[in-house]
């Protein structure tokens, strides 16, 4: 029995021994994979670390090129080491920074303002000008300081008349509030007040709806409208075109949506001379059009139309003429003829026949456009003295300059008052009124 006993013992140590054997090379296979696994970790959180220490650096720069104090300490600490070129570098980098803040600043400020008018008056206008000042300080080159400059002191002249400023408690409207009153506000001829509506929606339409969405890309569209019609055509396109980027694979290239911005980056290049490309756009837009809303629709006239200008544009009157006549029998279908929208699309058939030198019949459209204008838009629209602008240069043309000279000086009065200091539709006015002025002798 002992026998069996030590027999089974000895095997038994040879088993343990090999069970003992397995147990440490998994150990130390659990061992070796542990600390492969926390080398990766810290060599990840060295990699971590770096990355930190680098954002830290870039955030310590340019904390140091706008945060007063650090400058002051710099510029003393170089002025003390004789190094005054650098001191100069310094004081000159510094001051470029600041002025962008500033001109930023001033923007935000100056705007809310203005809007801040509507309950505070004058004051909150005389602090707008104010800020307006202190920013163009900063930024003499600012496009838009200069037009909130001008929207300073046109709102000022409507408060002194008792003129709203057509909305309450901007700040408490949704994305579709404000693009609604970018709307109105640009048919009404506001453009200043209608882009800063639209300015104000952009943001919000991204944040309630997505910056994938369709919301968010008609959005920019609509900014980029209000750009257009204070004529920053490069802005407005560059807006055009980022809304399409958005809507193409939101909804598809043969959707309303997309044919809306299509439309409207046409209409863009169209303005800046490029009429080829915005031919192509525009047949393209009709397309889709035809296959959505159809053909008798008033969005299908509309862009009819908008081909119409660019098919002109190129010296093609005969065909223009008929694009516009039946832009013409679309609208007494859908719009009726008492429509600012139908004023607009008669005006360009009155300038096709112009164009052809049929004078008496141009002059005759002329007339209904201006009628349907002041029953419709009123006669301090900036669209009311482009239409009488046309008939002026008809006028002209025909050598009527004594009849012409009033309506030009009418023409330089509304858009004074409508349209931002420097506007190019000023300065041509200003040229017809000199013109004229200098052949009636």
């Amino acid at each position: 029995m002992w026998d069996f006993i030590g027999q089974f013992w000895d095997q038994g140590v040879d088993v343990a021994t090999l069970i003992l054997a397995i147990i440490g090379t998994l150990s130390t296979l659990g061992l070796l994979r542990r600390r492969s696994k926390t080398l990766k970790d810290l060599i990840y959180i060295e990699q971590e670390r770096d990355a930190c220490r680098k954002k830290l650096d870039t955030a310590e720069v340019r904390l140091g090129h706008v945060d007063p104090e650090r400058f002051i300490d710099k510029a003393n600490e170089l002025y003390s080491a004789g190094k005054f070129d650098a001191a100069e570098t310094a004081a000159l980098d510094f001051t470029n920074r600041q002025s962008e803040a500033f001109g930023r600043a001033a923007e935000i400020l100056t705007e809310q303002r203005i809007i801040d008018s509507e309950t505070d008056g004058q004051t909150a206008l005389d602090e707008a000008a104010r800020f307006v000042q202190i920013g163009l300080a900063a930024d003499p080159a600012s496009e838009r300081l200069r037009d909130l400059q001008e929207l300073t002191r046109a709102r000022a002249e409507g408060l002194a008349r008792g003129e709203p400023i057509e909305v309450l408690n901007w700040g408490a409207l949704s994305a579709f509030d404000l693009y609604t009153l970018s709307v109105t506000l640009e048919r009404a001829g506001n453009y200043r007040l209608a882009e800063i509506a639209a300015r104000r929606m952009v943001p919000l339409a991204r944040l309630e709806f997505g910056a994938t969405s369709i919301s968010y890309g008609n959005a920019l569209g609509r900014h980029g409208s209000t750009l257009k019609a204070l004529n920053q055509l490069q802005a407005a396109e560059a807006l055009y075109r980022a809304a399409l980027e958005i809507i193409k694979p939101a909804a598809g290239e043969n959707s309303v949506d997309y044919a809306s911005q299509l439309s409207n980056l046409a209409g863009a290049l169209s303005a800046r001379g490029a009429h080829d490309a915005a031919e192509e756009m525009f047949r393209k837009v009709l397309e889709i059009d035809r296959a959505t809303v159809g053909a008798t629709h008033a969005n299908y006239a509309t862009t009819l139309n908008n081909l119409g200008l660019a098919v002109r544009a190129q010296g093609r009157y005969d065909e223009a003429e008929e694009i516009y006549h039946e832009v013409v029998k679309i609208d007494r279908l859908t719009i009726g003829e008492a429509h600012p929208t139908h004023a607009a699309h008669l005006n360009n058939l009155a300038r096709v026949l112009h164009s052809q030198s049929a004078y008496d019949a141009a002059e005759k459209v002329y007339a209904d456009v201006l009628k349907i204008d002041r029953d419709t838009i009123g006669e301090m629209h900036p669209d009311y003295a482009f239409h009488l602008g046309n008939l002026i240069d008809l006028m002209r043309d025909q050598g009527r300059i004594a009849d012409a000279l009033p309506l030009a000086e009418q023409v330089v009065d509304i858009y004074r008052q409508s349209l931002p200091e420097g506007d190019r539709r000023i300065t041509m006015a200003q040229d017809t009124l000199a013109d004229l002025s200098t052949r009636l002798g």
